[in-house]
């Protein structure tokens, strides 16, 4: 996925999402706080702004203000002793890296997630991390003293975009009701490199 012009201080909310705004602000909210909910395994913020005793988004802003250029800035959430190694109760997050860079005056980030929940998570990851994005701009702004400074895409690589089966009644029925409609709106573009749609012959 590749979001370019989504407003992070006005997001565009169709009623017919399966979350309302109220959901996405709580949802983002939590991606800039250091506090962790009663009962929850991990946080997002709480990856990133303290658990591995630093606070990651600072230190990630301060490394891309000294070095524009550097591809090193690299905010990690994985814990491979907890994600991995705890195997009776894992505590394994979906979003695993966040990846800011500076191009032309743009600040791009990528984000790598290793378990994507299109029918419910996908929509609440993908706010929150253009909500993140503009945070991280805002500090590199005043760190650098570079007010002009833009956001550039946000890029949110998938490793598993699945469905799970108690989100396929409420997909299939909003495919159905606005499929066109989405798709002939100004936020769709088309990818000028095409578009390729591959099957295979099951007799072959």
């Amino acid at each position: 996925t590749v979001i370019t012009s989504e407003d992070p201080d006005n997001f565009f909310v169709p009623e017919w999402l399966p979350v309302g705004r109220r959901e996405i602000e709580a949802y983002c909210e939590q991606i800039l706080t250091p506090v962790l909910s009663p009962g929850a395994r991990y946080g997002y913020g709480h990856r990133i702004l303290e658990y591995f005793g630093y606070d990651q988004l600072e230190t990630s802003v301060r490394k891309l203000a000294k070095d524009p250029d550097s591809k090193s800035g690299n905010i990690d959430l994985w814990d491979p002793a907890e994600g991995v190694g705890d195997l009776v109760n894992p505590k394994s997050p979906c979003v695993n890296k966040i990846w800011p860079r500076l191009r032309r005056g743009e600040l791009f980030i990528s984000v790598t997630i290793r378990s994507n929940d299109i029918g419910e998570a996908y929509l609440g990851n993908a706010f929150a991390m253009r909500r993140f994005q503009a945070k991280y701009l805002g500090m590199l702004k005043e760190k650098m003293g570079e007010p002009k400074l833009r956001l550039g895409d946000l890029i949110i690589k998938s490793e598993s975009a699945h469905l799970y089966e108690s989100s396929w009644a409420n997909v299939e029925e909003t495919v159905k009701r606005h499929w066109k409609e989405v798709m002939q709106g100004p936020a769709v573009r088309k990818d000028p490199y095409g578009s390729f749609r591959i099957s295979l012959d099951s007799a072959a």
